[in-house]
């Protein structure tokens, strides 16, 4: 049987009267400003004007999309078998900088590593468990951050946890920085963060940050005496776009002693620190 176009309306529209005029006309009036601030400090300060658009279209399928893409990472480019499918081993999807990142990580995911009675400890990790590593940093330098927020060590390998409150994590670590001594803070620290750093033995400074939020690092390292700007930095989130891809590192060879670095001049200071013991 086929259906007249005012009997399919019924059917779903059921009691609902049907728009006559635009649509678009019913809507309410939008705050832009407000409603994006809350939006990208809801889920990510690097989201677009597009990515807001859509959640405010359609709310629950852009949040199935986010939970999707944190999880899973920008899968745009890959073909639908593989987006289905596993890989299968040594499989070339395509000749692409992403493309290379995928299958290097589905070429460490592969690898199986015999069963032991004993904790097994990647030789990225320096051998260490993660409890010991604050242990092992109390011997090689203590800091003071004013004013206070919470912090931890680890050690410094790819896959490694940026912040304490965010669930990015470094992908692409230069291999100076490898079994190092990572100082985890916090995502957004606020305007006016001082770091005093009491080395107790000479050691390898590495502070990087984000090429924007950067709580003004850019302008205050560039004047600091000694530090000197490296070629390459660490990468976080590289599969959500590019806003982990941008970092900036400094370098400082140091002896024992205090070093500090100036006060922020904005919020949202994004950085890490490294340690490397000096043999």
């Amino acid at each position: 049987m086929q259906l007249k176009p005012k009997q399919l309306q019924k059917i779903i529209l059921k009691d609902e009267l049907p728009y006559t005029d635009k649509p678009n006309a019913h809507l309410g009036a939008t705050d832009f400003d407000r409603e994006i601030s809350a939006f990208r400090n809801k889920y990510d300060e690097q989201l677009t004007m597009e990515d807001f658009l859509s959640h405010k279209m359609y709310p629950k399928v852009f949040d199935k999309y986010y939970a999707f893409q944190k999880h899973f990472g920008d899968v745009s480019f890959l073909p639908t078998p593989s987006f289905y499918y596993p890989m299968k081993p040594n499989e070339l999807i395509a000749e692409s900088a992403k493309a290379n990142i995928l299958l290097l990580m589905v070429s460490a995911m592969m690898i199986a590593k015999p069963c032991s009675s004993s904790p097994v400890y990647d030789k990225g990790s320096g051998g260490l468990p993660d409890k010991d590593v604050p242990l092992v940093a109390e011997k090689l330098v203590r800091i003071k951050v004013t004013p206070a927020f919470k912090f931890n060590f680890v050690i410094m390998k790819q896959g490694v946890l940026q912040h304490l409150d965010r669930q990015y994590t470094y992908d692409v670590v230069p291999a100076e920085l490898l079994t190092g001594l990572l100082f985890q803070g916090v995502h957004r620290p606020p305007k006016g963060t001082e770091i005093e750093i009491e080395l107790l033995a000479p050691a390898k400074i590495f502070f990087f940050f984000h090429h924007q939020v950067d709580g003004g690092y850019s302008e205050i390292f560039a004047k600091l005496k000694n530090w000197k700007r490296c070629a390459v930095a660490p990468q976080y989130d590289i599969r959500n776009g590019d806003h982990g891809l941008k970092m900036v590192m400094y370098q400082l060879e140091a002896d024992a002693g205090t070093y500090v670095i100036p006060p922020t001049t904005t919020d949202r200071a994004c950085f890490n620190i490294v340690f490397q013991a000096k043999e």
